[in-house]
Protein backbone atom coordinates (compact mmCIF):
# COMPACT_ATOMS: atom_id res chain seq x y z
CA UNK A 1 0.00 0.00 0.00
CA UNK A 2 1.63 3.58 -1.10
CA UNK A 3 0.58 6.64 0.63
CA UNK A 4 -2.64 6.30 2.82
CA UNK A 5 -5.43 8.60 2.52
CA UNK A 6 -8.00 9.23 5.50
CA UNK A 7 -11.79 10.13 4.16
CA UNK A 8 -14.27 11.06 6.96
CA UNK A 9 -17.72 11.46 7.52
CA UNK A 10 -21.34 10.21 8.27
CA UNK A 11 -20.50 6.70 9.72
CA UNK A 12 -23.88 4.95 7.54
CA UNK A 13 -21.80 6.60 3.89
CA UNK A 14 -18.66 6.10 4.88
CA UNK A 15 -19.09 2.06 5.48
CA UNK A 16 -20.84 2.19 2.31
CA UNK A 17 -17.67 3.38 0.35
CA UNK A 18 -15.69 0.87 2.17
CA UNK A 19 -17.65 -2.17 1.31
CA UNK A 20 -17.73 -1.09 -2.25
CA UNK A 21 -14.41 -0.40 -2.49
CA UNK A 22 -13.31 -3.99 -0.67
CA UNK A 23 -15.88 -5.85 -3.06
CA UNK A 24 -14.14 -4.28 -6.48
CA UNK A 25 -10.55 -5.07 -5.04
CA UNK A 26 -11.34 -8.43 -4.56
CA UNK A 27 -12.98 -8.41 -8.24
CA UNK A 28 -9.71 -6.76 -9.00
CA UNK A 29 -7.26 -9.71 -7.45
CA UNK A 30 -9.54 -12.32 -8.92
CA UNK A 31 -9.08 -11.06 -12.34
CA UNK A 32 -5.76 -10.40 -12.38
CA UNK A 33 -5.29 -6.96 -13.40
CA UNK A 34 -1.89 -5.22 -13.72
CA UNK A 35 -3.45 -2.21 -13.08
CA UNK A 36 -6.31 -1.20 -10.67
CA UNK A 37 -9.20 1.05 -12.02
CA UNK A 38 -10.09 1.36 -7.90
CA UNK A 39 -8.18 2.75 -5.20
CA UNK A 40 -7.21 -0.12 -2.80
CA UNK A 41 -9.04 0.18 0.75
CA UNK A 42 -6.98 -0.72 3.69
CA UNK A 43 -9.50 -0.43 6.90
CA UNK A 44 -12.78 0.83 8.01
CA UNK A 45 -13.55 2.39 11.51
CA UNK A 46 -15.03 4.79 13.75
CA UNK A 47 -14.17 7.20 16.00
CA UNK A 48 -16.39 9.49 18.27
CA UNK A 49 -19.78 9.04 15.99
CA UNK A 50 -17.61 9.37 12.99
CA UNK A 51 -16.82 6.86 10.24
CA UNK A 52 -13.14 7.08 8.74
CA UNK A 53 -11.86 5.15 5.71
CA UNK A 54 -8.59 4.47 4.77
CA UNK A 55 -7.24 3.65 1.32
CA UNK A 56 -4.61 4.71 -1.25
CA UNK A 57 -3.93 7.86 -2.13
CA UNK A 58 -3.63 8.44 -6.04
CA UNK A 59 -1.00 10.81 -6.78
CA UNK A 60 -2.19 12.33 -9.82
CA UNK A 61 -4.51 15.06 -11.89
CA UNK A 62 -8.65 14.86 -12.64
CA UNK A 63 -9.76 14.51 -15.80
CA UNK A 64 -10.42 18.26 -15.89
CA UNK A 65 -7.21 19.19 -15.60
CA UNK A 66 -5.84 17.79 -18.78
CA UNK A 67 -3.83 20.06 -20.98
CA UNK A 68 -3.45 17.66 -23.38
CA UNK A 69 -3.61 14.00 -24.76
CA UNK A 70 -3.43 11.90 -27.97
CA UNK A 71 -6.43 10.64 -29.54
CA UNK A 72 -5.54 7.04 -28.51
CA UNK A 73 -5.44 7.87 -25.00
CA UNK A 74 -8.86 9.77 -24.97
CA UNK A 75 -9.89 6.44 -26.13
CA UNK A 76 -8.46 4.45 -23.96
CA UNK A 77 -9.32 5.98 -20.86
CA UNK A 78 -12.93 5.74 -22.38
CA UNK A 79 -12.58 2.57 -22.60
CA UNK A 80 -11.45 2.06 -19.29
CA UNK A 81 -13.96 4.09 -17.55
CA UNK A 82 -16.46 2.05 -19.38
CA UNK A 83 -14.63 -1.06 -17.58
CA UNK A 84 -14.92 -0.11 -14.37
CA UNK A 85 -18.69 0.83 -14.82
CA UNK A 86 -19.02 -2.97 -15.70
CA UNK A 87 -17.28 -3.72 -12.51
CA UNK A 88 -19.27 -2.03 -10.69
CA UNK A 89 -22.53 -3.18 -11.84
CA UNK A 90 -21.21 -6.92 -12.09
CA UNK A 91 -21.28 -6.72 -8.62
CA UNK A 92 -23.92 -8.65 -6.30
CA UNK A 93 -25.69 -6.67 -5.28
CA UNK A 94 -24.72 -4.43 -8.49
CA UNK A 95 -23.72 -1.03 -7.35
CA UNK A 96 -24.22 2.29 -9.83
CA UNK A 97 -21.55 5.26 -9.44
CA UNK A 98 -24.33 8.00 -9.56
CA UNK A 99 -21.63 10.50 -9.70
CA UNK A 100 -19.26 9.90 -13.40
CA UNK A 101 -17.73 13.18 -13.73
CA UNK A 102 -14.47 14.61 -14.72
CA UNK A 103 -13.33 15.50 -10.88
CA UNK A 104 -13.76 11.48 -10.03
CA UNK A 105 -11.61 10.99 -12.28
CA UNK A 106 -7.76 10.64 -11.89
CA UNK A 107 -5.09 10.03 -14.07
CA UNK A 108 -1.97 9.09 -12.34
CA UNK A 109 1.51 9.94 -13.07
CA UNK A 110 1.74 6.27 -15.19
CA UNK A 111 -1.22 8.27 -17.42
CA UNK A 112 -3.62 5.25 -15.49
CA UNK A 113 -7.10 6.33 -14.74
CA UNK A 114 -9.14 5.47 -11.62
CA UNK A 115 -12.13 5.91 -10.54
CA UNK A 116 -12.79 7.08 -7.31
CA UNK A 117 -15.12 8.98 -4.63
CA UNK A 118 -18.38 6.37 -3.53
CA UNK A 119 -19.49 7.76 -0.69
CA UNK A 120 -22.54 8.16 -2.53
CA UNK A 121 -22.09 5.09 -4.83
CA UNK A 122 -25.65 3.55 -4.32
CA UNK A 123 -26.46 -0.03 -4.32
CA UNK A 124 -28.35 -1.22 -7.40
CA UNK A 125 -32.29 0.92 -6.43
CA UNK A 126 -35.44 -1.14 -7.08
CA UNK A 127 -37.29 1.60 -6.09
CA UNK A 128 -37.94 5.53 -6.20
CA UNK A 129 -34.59 7.10 -4.31
CA UNK A 130 -34.39 8.69 -1.09
CA UNK A 131 -32.52 11.06 -1.94
CA UNK A 132 -31.32 12.78 -5.23
CA UNK A 133 -27.84 11.14 -6.43
CA UNK A 134 -24.88 12.73 -8.33
CA UNK A 135 -23.40 16.11 -10.01
CA UNK A 136 -26.56 17.97 -12.10
CA UNK A 137 -24.30 18.77 -14.84
CA UNK A 138 -23.82 15.35 -15.22
CA UNK A 139 -26.74 13.82 -13.79
CA UNK A 140 -29.17 12.05 -16.10
CA UNK A 141 -32.62 13.20 -16.04
CA UNK A 142 -34.18 10.23 -13.96
CA UNK A 143 -31.63 11.43 -11.32
CA UNK A 144 -32.79 15.05 -11.22
CA UNK A 145 -36.20 13.94 -11.19
CA UNK A 146 -36.08 11.46 -8.29
CA UNK A 147 -37.04 8.69 -10.54
CA UNK A 148 -36.02 5.32 -10.65
CA UNK A 149 -32.04 5.04 -11.21
CA UNK A 150 -30.58 1.84 -12.93
CA UNK A 151 -27.21 0.86 -15.10
CA UNK A 152 -28.15 3.04 -17.61
CA UNK A 153 -28.13 6.07 -15.56
CA UNK A 154 -24.57 5.97 -15.09
CA UNK A 155 -24.14 5.27 -18.82
CA UNK A 156 -25.51 9.04 -19.09
CA UNK A 157 -23.09 10.35 -16.45
CA UNK A 158 -19.96 8.51 -18.54
CA UNK A 159 -21.20 10.14 -21.68
CA UNK A 160 -21.92 13.62 -19.93
CA UNK A 161 -18.04 13.81 -18.41
CA UNK A 162 -16.42 13.11 -21.95
CA UNK A 163 -18.34 15.65 -23.92
CA UNK A 164 -17.81 18.03 -21.59
CA UNK A 165 -14.21 17.52 -22.00
CA UNK A 166 -11.89 19.81 -24.48
CA UNK A 167 -11.54 16.61 -26.83
CA UNK A 168 -8.94 17.99 -29.33
CA UNK A 169 -10.57 16.25 -32.65
CA UNK A 170 -13.86 16.07 -34.48
CA UNK A 171 -14.86 12.36 -34.43
CA UNK A 172 -18.00 11.68 -35.69
CA UNK A 173 -17.81 7.62 -34.87
CA UNK A 174 -16.88 8.49 -31.09
CA UNK A 175 -19.77 11.89 -30.94
CA UNK A 176 -22.23 9.35 -32.09
CA UNK A 177 -21.04 7.04 -29.04
CA UNK A 178 -21.38 9.85 -26.68
CA UNK A 179 -24.26 11.20 -27.52
CA UNK A 180 -26.09 7.88 -27.16
CA UNK A 181 -25.15 7.55 -24.04
CA UNK A 182 -26.72 11.27 -23.25
CA UNK A 183 -30.55 10.34 -24.39
CA UNK A 184 -32.75 11.70 -22.18
CA UNK A 185 -34.81 8.25 -22.59
CA UNK A 186 -33.07 5.60 -20.79
CA UNK A 187 -34.52 2.66 -23.56
CA UNK A 188 -32.40 4.96 -26.44
CA UNK A 189 -28.56 5.07 -24.61
CA UNK A 190 -26.53 1.94 -24.36
CA UNK A 191 -28.61 -0.47 -21.99
CA UNK A 192 -25.41 -2.06 -20.67
CA UNK A 193 -21.82 -0.93 -19.56
CA UNK A 194 -20.35 -3.91 -21.71
CA UNK A 195 -22.49 -2.86 -24.98
CA UNK A 196 -20.40 0.74 -24.40
CA UNK A 197 -17.41 -1.00 -23.54
CA UNK A 198 -18.10 -3.26 -26.63
CA UNK A 199 -18.29 -0.28 -29.05
CA UNK A 200 -15.33 1.60 -27.63
CA UNK A 201 -13.37 -0.84 -28.62
CA UNK A 202 -14.74 -0.96 -31.98
CA UNK A 203 -13.53 2.45 -32.52
CA UNK A 204 -10.34 2.74 -35.20
CA UNK A 205 -7.18 4.62 -33.55
CA UNK A 206 -4.61 5.61 -35.74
Amino acid sequence: MKEILRKQGEPIVMRLEYDILKKLNEEELKGGEDSFLFPKVKSYREENGVGIVEMEYIDGVTLNQISYASKKQWVLWMQEVAKGLVCLHSLRPAVLWCDCKPENLIVDKQKQIHLIDFNRGCYLIKGIPKEIYGTKMYAAPEQIQGNLLDERTDIYGFGATFLSMPLPWNWFSLKRILKKCVEPRKENRFQTASELLYELRKLRVF
